[in-house]
């Protein structure tokens, strides 16, 4: 199950992001410009970002969308990619 980056619509495999960048430290998560929101699945910038800074016209409210889900569904993690998948975020 695919889940998109907020800010270029990247799709990303939700087991890579939560088990393979799992031994991943912070700074090489920074350095391969990576960030997240209230987990992995909440991708927010990604490798694959435009480095010019163009991203989706609705990046903004993509992630506000992405956040607000994740918050509500707390710590069920196959639910939020189920309900990114379904909603296509």
């Amino acid at each position: 199950m695919d889940v998109h980056c907020c800010n270029c619509g990247e799709p990303w495999d939700q087991y890579f992001l939560r088990h393979e960048l799992a031994d991943e430290t912070p700074e090489s998560l920074t350095a391969e410009r990576w960030k997240f929101g209230r987990n992995r699945l909440v991708v927010l910038h990604c490798p694959a970002c435009p480095k010019d800074g163009d991203h989706l016209p609705d990046a903004q409210d993509r992630a506000a969308a992405v956040e607000e889900i994740a918050r509500l569904l707390g710590d069920d993690e196959d639910g939020l990619a189920g309900t990114l998948e379904d909603f296509g975020l």
